[in-house]
């Protein structure tokens, strides 16, 4: 285990992209945590935190206006990676994606919208990162929050807004479902949504509105996907002929 940490941790060293930078740090820290070495474990999330810089990607991040939208998605991807995540946790980056936030919905841009997009480029690292809620209880409170005060508040909306923040609403099925319902109404031809409105109407039991937004679902996702749908489908089916 420890070879194979020393062999990460070089490969940590001379990687040129950040992202593989990252990654191989932990796979090293990975390595040197199952070999019992916490002293070499706390070294080198010291030194990879350097790398990440997470205080000045933040203050860049709060200057928004001065930054283009590719470079503040750039800076917040750096904190919201699953890598970024398991070597700094979650804080910096909810505090950096409530200070884009912030820093958009004061802004005088004649098109915010690339800034909003960004902003939830950040937020489906985290979320999709599985990050536990221990490490931080209200992560996707403020998350949502966040969206729902500056986004959703100000008007700078489009279907992914609400698409993100039905996913942070996931533990309130009311909240959830009219977020999905307000997804499909301006993106009434992405699969993806439709497929998911309709699994939140079984969770309602509302059998033949989940019926019809699977059906058209499955006309639209990719077939990778069609296989998941097509059994959601069988289910309802089941449902509407007892």
């Amino acid at each position: 285990m420890l070879k194979t940490a020393k062999i990460m941790e070089q490969a940590y060293h001379t990687a040129s992209d950040i992202n593989d930078r990252l990654r191989a740090a932990n796979e090293a820290l990975r390595y040197y945590e199952q070999a019992g070495e916490i002293s070499e474990v706390n070294r080198l999330r010291g030194v990879a935190t350097e790398l990440i810089d997470p205080d000045q990607r933040k203050a860049v991040i709060a200057n928004l206006s001065a930054s283009a939208p590719e470079e503040i998605e750039t800076h917040i991807d750096a904190l919201c990676t699953t890598s970024a995540l398991r070597i700094i946790g979650v804080l910096h980056c909810v505090e950096a994606i409530e200070k884009a936030a912030v820093a958009v919905a004061d802004s005088e841009f004649t098109d915010p919208m690339p800034y909003v997009e960004a902003v939830l480029y950040g937020i489906e690292g985290v979320t999709s990162a599985n990050v536990p809620t221990s490490i931080d209880v209200n992560w996707r409170q403020r998350l949502r929050a966040a969206i729902e005060e500056h986004f959703i508040g100000e008007g700078l909306v489009n279907s992914r807004v609400y698409a993100i923040h039905a996913v942070l609403a996931f533990d309130e099925p009311e909240v959830n479902l009219s977020s999905l319902e307000t997804a499909v109404q301006l993106d009434p031809d992405n699969g993806d949504y439709l497929g998911r409105l309709g699994r939140a109407y079984i969770l309602h039991s509302r059998w033949n509105e989940a019926e019809t937004y699977l059906r058209r679902a499955k006309e639209l996702v990719p077939d990778y996907m069609k296989m998941d749908i097509e059994a959601q489908i069988d289910m309802v089916e089941s449902q509407l002929n007892r």
